[in-house]
């Protein structure tokens, strides 16, 4: 089953808030108890990202069923080979990505309003579209992509879509840009000649297309007009800092509302408007988007913002691009795509389950590939993961959540009640107070439960600590306080409809964890998982993991919407037996220790020779021996230690200490006291479990 639809983000508080003046109570959300809850999850034992190095690798993984999607870009030829491809599905759906040139607006004559339109009615966007080899996608006018349901693409009474070089040639000598000394060009109004020169990313085969296109199309209106290939960053750093250029091919994924407001106003010139435009009425309205006090007035000041855009032409944009992805649907189903993410979204790794012909819906291991390694993202406070591929893993909590077409649900949080001022005069003049109620049975993966402390430490966290990428969503918090163990309150210095959205984004992470690391250190954190297991309160948790090769995750037993119809994995407890410590003389050929691993089917273990990882493997069934040797041992004392990480979230170790002496004085190489073959083979010690890790000890999880 696949499942899409209309991205529909923007209505987050027309879904959540209704109206800002006169907040009301949200009603609480019944938790899921039956697999067929679209909330439930997760319904698969693992998902498991592996990193492909070229296409045709990839391409035939999928073909043999080694893996069950690609999350990356594919060719052209590589998309067709998989259409004819047996129980593989290729889907198509708009995504947030499109591509524009920026024009210089500060620039004379690229300052004069009918110059940037004739510009965009001298462009042919259908005909631009097919000529990009490797592209898919539609044009596109607004600021604000089709995918939004804030885009008023279509709604006017025109369109740059097709060439209208009538029209184009009308603004153009209207507005005085004729050729004075006939010779086939243009000069600008006050009679100069001038030239467009189409900054493009030389990397980029498409980029330099469209270049191309567009000086062809200038020309064609009689501009002096020629596209030249330039390092991507070196013009990126030029606008950046409102360097010198004509036009700049730009590309990239739309951020919101909020984030178009800043790209345009004339306040902001430190980094963002990278056009230079300076317009009043964008401006006022962009002011109205960023703090608006309903959903109502928000709507009205995105729809004005698209039509200035769309009228002064700031940018050219060009096209929107399709999210193409390509899976199988032999094993698994219930795939769900976005078009931040295309299938292999969140919602797919959470909901995807194994189809009733093999063995479902419960289980099964979900295998990802992807030219990118999903363990950079492991740590979520870097930068790039921040703004890339953190989303996507299952690991942390938020307490919103965007449903699989966009509309944003409770997650951790029950319940909101928001107050200003004239609904409570105990709320200061201009404040915004959300009054709290999270669910009651949400977990740590160390068994301890996630409360209103975690939460209040998590905002506090992100805004205390400098220059952290969550920063920017907590900033205006005046003040975060628990009421009980599951109540808050949080109050904004502003009112802005924007703000619980900007609180129900942010990963909450377990306090009494990171209450070790003041926030001016968070740059220090960098997990280090399954060697040091992660307390982490998502639906899966990371067991398994190699650098430029794989990451495992598997999934949380313990997680609050885990469908009930869920076998229970705690039947038998994981335990290790072994023979205790050893005293081995250094000539001694063919020494080894063997640990004895029971109830760990499809867990994968790691041996520790002094700290360091000496051999790592995985394990089958439920019953199995692990031999390691001592021979290339030298004299010294050394601690030997075995870690088990089971499919569930848990690790169990068993640590010998391995003494290797000098031989004896008589030469013999007879083994020492007990640890002479014979006595070692009839010795029996009991089971020795040194430490437990995971979500609870084990005894814990049998109550």
């Amino acid at each position: 089953m696949f499942l899409g639809g209309r991205h529909t983000r923007p209505l987050l508080l027309l879904a959540i808030l209704c109206c800002y003046a006169g907040f009301t109570g949200y009603a609480a959300v019944a938790l899921p108890v039956s697999v067929d809850d679209a909330r439930a999850g997760p319904l698969t034992d693992k998902l498991v990202f592996k990193v492909f190095d070229a296409e045709p690798d990839i391409v035939e993984s999928l073909q043999e069923s080694e893996i069950d999607i690609i999350a990356d870009t594919l060719s052209s030829s590589a998309i067709e080979t998989l259409e004819t491809s047996e129980s593989i599905d290729v889907s198509r759906i708009l995504s947030d990505s499109y591509a524009y040139f920026s024009i210089n607006c500060v620039k004379y004559p690229f300052n004069i309003t009918a110059f940037r339109r004739a510009v965009g009615f001298a462009l042919d966007k259908w005909a631009l579209i097919e000529s990009l080899d490797g592209l898919e996608g539609e044009p596109l006018d607004s600021c604000v992509p089709k995918t939004d349901p804030l885009s008023i693409e279509g709604t006017l009474d025109y369109s740059y879509y097709e060439e209208d070089l009538a029209t184009a040639h009308t603004l153009l000598d209207d507005s005085g840009f004729v050729d004075v000394d006939e010779d086939g060009i243009r000069e600008a109004p006050d009679g100069s000649d001038f030239d467009v020169c189409i900054e493009v990313a030389e990397s980029s085969s498409i980029a330099v297309a469209c270049g191309d296109f567009l000086a062809d199309a200038l020309q064609r209106v009689n501009i002096d007009a020629y596209s030249q290939p330039t390092g991507f960053y070196e013009y990126v750093a030029r606008l950046s800092f409102h360097g010198d250029y004509d036009f700049a091919f730009l590309g990239g994924s739309y951020a919101g509302i909020q984030e178009l407001a800043y790209d345009y106003m004339t306040q902001y010139t430190d980094y963002y408007n990278f056009p230079n435009f300076h317009n009043a009425s964008w401006d006022y309205w962009a002011e109205k988007v960023l703090y608006p006090t309903g959903y109502v007035e928000m709507q009205e000041a995105a729809v004005e913002l698209q039509k200035i855009c769309l009228h002064e032409v700031p940018a050219v944009m060009l096209y929107e691009r399709s999210f193409i992805s390509v899976y199988r649907t032999d094993r698994f189903e219930e795939f769900y795509s976005t078009p931040e993410e295309g299938t292999a979204s969140w919602w797919t790794f959470y909901r995807v389950h194994l189809r009733d012909g093999s063995g479902g819906p419960f289980g099964g291991s979900f295998n990802v590939g992807a030219f990118y390694d999903y363990g950079d993202s492991i740590n979520m406070f870097s930068t790039a993961s921040a703004i890339g591929h953190w989303p996507l893993l299952p690991l942390y909590d938020t307490l919103l959540k965007p449903d699989p077409v966009g509309t944003p649900t409770y997650w951790l949080l029950e319940s909101v009640l928001a107050e200003t001022h004239d609904d409570n005069p105990a709320v200061p003049e201009g404040h915004t107070r959300f009054n709290i109620n999270l669910v009651e049975n949400a977990t740590w993966t160390d068994g301890s439960s996630l409360t209103a402390e975690d939460v209040v430490f998590s905002l506090n966290y992100y805004r205390d600590a400098p220059g952290h990428p969550f920063g920017t969503y907590v900033r205006n918090i005046t003040s975060c306080n628990s009421v009980n163990a599951y109540s808050m309150r949080v109050e904004f210095a502003t009112e802005s409809y924007w703000h619980l959205e900007s609180i129900g984004k942010v990963p909450i992470i377990p306090g009494h964890v990171f209450e070790e690391m003041p926030p001016e250190d968070w740059r220090q954190w960098n997990p280090n998982p399954p060697k040091e297991p992660m307390v982490t309160s998502g639906p899966f948790n990371v067991t398994g993991y190699v650098e430029d090769d794989y990451l495992e995750l598997t999934a949380n037993p313990d997680y609050f919407r885990r469908p009930a119809e869920w076998p229970s994995p705690y039947e038998f407890e994981p335990i290790i037996t072994s023979y205790g410590d050893v005293t081995v003389s250094s000539d001694a050929i063919g020494s080894k220790l063997n640990w004895t691993v029971h109830n760990a089917s499809d867990s994968e273990y790691f041996i520790y020779l002094n700290s360091t990882v000496s051999r790592n493997g995985s394990l089958s069934s439920d019953y199995e021996t692990i031999f390691f040797s001592l021979d290339s041992l030298s004299i010294g004392l050394y601690n030997c230690t075995i870690e088990v990480a089971t499919s569930y979230g848990d690790s169990i170790s068993d640590t010998v200490w391995v003494r290797i002496e000098e031989p004896p004085d008589d030469g013999s190489g007879e083994w020492i006291g007990f640890m002479h073959p014979v006595s070692l083979a009839a010795t029996v010690v009991g089971i020795v479990v040194i430490i437990v890790f995971g979500t609870k000890t084990l005894q814990a999880r049998k109550k």
